[in-house]
């Protein structure tokens, strides 16, 4: 029956919005985490993209990013319901360098680009202006492939568990169908040829994705550096709204092993537990010598004091003479690695956790990244 009639005001504004609004198209997100541990997966591939990047250190560069559906399994090893989620790979089409200095070039990803193609039954070479057709055939084809999810022990810098996405190719599945008898096609029994698989080593992978390089994922829209950004900021003891309400991605990375609750209350409380520590160790606490230890490796301090009380002060003092934070968009002159003299640079991106910054060098316009805030020069 016809809903009552209303002299409301809001109803006619109501009526059109709806009416406005009544025929849009509702694209649902498949994104969320898979979870590590799925040995022999089936997915369906449904996206290959060549896109740029529209902001951050790559901004104006390609990218590719190709996604799959998952078929097989239906439940992970955790109980997690993945059957239906996505699982995707981001190619660069650009150098590109870690924080840790290692760089990969063009060719290198060119290389890893081609060798999905050709897992995905794509074989032969094409030309640059050839790629959305080429885009458009492999969707079209649909390929299943075999893919495999991978997890990192928990470290001090990812606290976490970090999850990676290997891809195999789809050698055995020509026949498969995806009606929920994936048994018959996977022989759990067997080795699966990975001959043309591609997947990333974790410890590689856990160097190559550095916090700058996640950021610069972020702002370019990519839901999963999002995501982790968010998980370990969270995990260094922000809220969810503190994160939620920072400026940008830059601001939820220098958040990352960062107590949002700290103050100067709480640097007065580290001092003591350091010095603590120092009495502790003296006695023969194991715990605290190797905490103290770890500490002087992540200060630059050697061994060279008579007792572990000596060593612990001197901790502090160096973390009292700490170089002060630059600021996110002021100026200041670098000197590049081969550099003949320094050259004023944009400061783009702060991260206290590790004291290191990303530039953009004014003079080039290029992006440099993981610069030690002592080695930046003030202008005369």
């Amino acid at each position: 029956m016809p809903g009552k009639k209303t002299n409301n005001p809001l109803a006619a504004k109501f009526d059109q919005a709806v009416a406005a609004h009544a025929s849009d198209e509702t694209e649902l997100s498949l994104f969320t985490n898979l979870p590590g541990g799925i040995p022999n997966g089936i997915a369906q591939l449904s996206s290959v993209s060549f896109s740029q990047y529209k902001k951050g250190d790559q901004e104006g560069q390609w990218f590719l990013r190709l996604a799959g559906i998952v078929q097989d399994p239906e439940v992970a090893s955790n109980g997690d319901h993945v059957k239906g989620l996505q699982t995707s790979q981001m190619i660069p089409m650009c150098d590109t360098t870690t924080q840790e200095g290692k760089t990969t070039t063009l060719d290198e990803h060119v290389e890893t680009m081609m060798t999905h193609f050709r897992s995905l039954g794509y074989n032969e070479p094409f030309k640059w202006d050839d790629r959305e057709a080429i885009a458009a055939a492999l969707v079209e084809a649909a390929p299943y492939f075999r893919f495999s999810t991978s997890q990192s022990e928990p470290t001090e810098l990812y606290p976490n568990p970090r999850v990676w996405e290997n891809w195999g190719g789809g050698k055995g599945l020509e026949n498969y169908e995806s009606n929920g008898a994936a048994a018959q096609v996977v022989d759990q029994s067997e080795q699966v040829d990975d001959s043309d698989s591609v997947s990333i080593d974790t410890e590689e992978a856990a160097n190559d994705t550095s916090i700058e390089d996640l950021v610069s994922e972020a702002e370019n829209g990519d839901e999963a550096s999002q995501q982790t950004l968010k998980d370990r900021a969270m995990a260094s003891g922000n809220t969810e709204k503190a994160v939620d309400d920072a400026d940008d991605w830059a601001s939820v990375a220098a958040m990352i092993g960062d107590d949002a609750s700290s103050d100067s209350s709480n640097t007065s409380n580290e001092d003591e537990d350091l010095t603590a520590l120092g009495v502790a160790a003296d006695g023969g606490d194991e715990d605290a010598q190797d905490k103290i230890t770890a500490a002087a490796k992540a200060a630059g301090i050697e061994d060279t004091f008579e007792d572990w009380a000596g060593w612990a002060a001197a901790i502090e003092e160096a973390g009292s003479e700490a170089t002060a934070e630059p600021e996110k968009g002021n100026h200041y002159f670098f000197k590049p690695k081969g550099a003949k003299k320094s050259v004023e640079c944009q400061v783009t991106a702060v991260f206290p956790g590790k004291k290191t910054c990303n530039l953009k060098n004014l003079v080039s316009n290029k992006v440099i990244k993981a610069v030690p805030w002592d080695a930046l020069e003030q202008g005369s």
